[in-house]
C-alpha cells in the first residue's frame, strides 16, 4: 500500500530494462511539418554543396589529364630517349640494310614516339618474314628480332613459288633460290585459292614422303608429284624413275612411307642386279604382297653408292 500523499507509479521495470534506459528513454517527435521559412535556404545549400563535389572532382580529373599530356609529351620529346641503336637479328636472305630501309627509323628517332605495331606490320610485308617482334630496350636502343621463313620446296603452280614445310607458299622463286629444292607438282592453283587448306595438306603430304625417302641412301629426289587420288609419286632427279607410295594411312603417315619404301629398297636391289631400268616403281599399298614395275630398257645401272646424294 502506498504511503498516505505518495502517488502510485506502478510496478518497477525489470533491471535489464533499467540498464538500457528503456524506462526513462526520450522520443524525439518527428516534425509533421517543414518550415516553408527554412526549405528553400536548405536546398540552395543542398546545390552548392553538390556544385562544389562535381567542380573538384571535374578539378582532378583536368589536373590528371594535363599531368599525363605533359609526361606524354616530354617523353615523346625529350633528347634522353632518342634512338642510338637498332639492334636486328642476322637473317639468311634479309640484310641489316634492307630491313632498316624498309622500316625508315633514322637514328635521334625519338624511342617512345615510334609506333611499334606499325613497324612489326611493315616488316612482315617481306615475303621471307615469318614473325617479326619490335621493342623498346631503355634508354636507347630499338631490338627487332626476325623469325625467318625457311623455304622447303617449290610448287609449280605454272610459275615456280617456294613453300614452307607446313605448306604456305609465300613467294615466286628465282631460279637461285629453287636450286637443291625439289618440286611439288599436282596441285592446281585454283585449288590452293578456292580449298588452301586441302592444297596445304597434299604439299605437307609429299613432303612427309620425302622425308622419309631421305632417311636412307636413296637416289636424289627431284620431284614430288602429288595427287587427290593416286597419292604421292616421288621422281629421281638423275633417271627421272617414279616410286608411287600412294596417300599415307591416317595416323600412321611416317609408318606407311617407311614399310613402302622397304619393299622398293627390294625390288631396287634386284633390278641392279639384273641390269634392268625401271621406269615406274608401285608400292603404293593397293597389292601388299607384290609390287609392280614397268621397265623402260635393259641398261647397266651405276652402283647406288655412285649416285649423287
Amino acid at each position: 500500500m502506498p504511503r498516505d500523499g505518495a502517488r502510485e507509479l506502478g510496478p518497477k521495470p525489470h533491471w535489464w530494462k533499467r540498464w538500457r534506459g528503456a524506462a526513462n528513454r526520450r522520443i524525439r517527435p518527428i516534425p509533421t511539418e517543414v518550415d516553408d521559412k527554412t526549405a528553400p535556404m536548405r536546398s540552395r545549400f543542398l546545390r552548392l554543396g553538390l556544385f562544389l563535389r562535381i567542380a573538384a572532382l571535374l578539378g582532378i580529373a583536368s589536373a590528371a589529364t594535363a599531368g599525363i599530356l605533359f609526361l606524354r609529351r616530354w617523353l615523346t620529346h625529350s633528347p634522353k630517349f632518342a634512338v642510338v641503336e637498332i639492334r636486328t637479328a642476322a637473317t639468311a636472305h634479309l640484310s641489316r640494310e634492307t630491313l632498316l630501309s624498309r622500316i625508315g627509323i633514322e637514328l635521334g628517332s625519338n624511342l617512345f614516339s615510334l609506333d611499334l605495331e606499325r613497324v612489326a606490320r611493315e616488316l612482315q610485308t617481306d615475303p621471307w618474314v615469318a614473325r617479326a617482334q619490335v621493342r623498346r630496350e631503355l634508354p636507347r636502343t630499338l631490338v627487332i628480332e626476325i623469325t625467318e621463313r625457311q623455304a622447303a620446296c617449290v610448287v609449280a603452280f605454272g610459275t615456280l613459288y617456294l613453300a614452307d614445310a607446313n605448306g604456305e607458299v609465300f613467294k615466286r622463286a628465282t631460279p637461285e633460290e629453287a636450286v637443291g629444292l625439289p618440286v611439288i607438282t599436282g596441285v592446281p592453283r585454283d585449288a590452293y585459292v578456292d580449298d588452301l587448306d586441302s592444297a596445304q595438306a597434299m604439299i605437307r603430304e609429299g613432303l612427309g614422303a620425302w622425308a622419309v625417302w631421305r632417311e636412307r641412301p636413296r637416289p636424289v629426289v627431284g620431284e614430288i608429284h602429288v595427287d587427290a587420288a593416286a597419292g604421292v609419286t616421288l621422281y629421281t632427279a638423275k633417271e627421272f624413275v617414279g616410286v608411287r607410295l600412294g596417300r599415307a594411312e591416317t595416323g600412321r603417315a611416317a609408318e606407311t612411307w617407311r614399310e613402302r619404301l622397304a619393299r622398293y629398297d627390294a625390288v631396287a636391289s634386284a633390278l641392279r642386279e639384273s641390269h634392268e631400268r625401271p621406269r615406274l616403281v608401285l608400292v603404293d599399298g593397293k597389292a601388299k604382297d607384290r609390287v609392280t614395275v614397268r621397265l623402260a630398257s635393259l641398261v647397266k645401272l651405276p652402283a647406288i653408292d655412285d649416285r649423287q646424294r
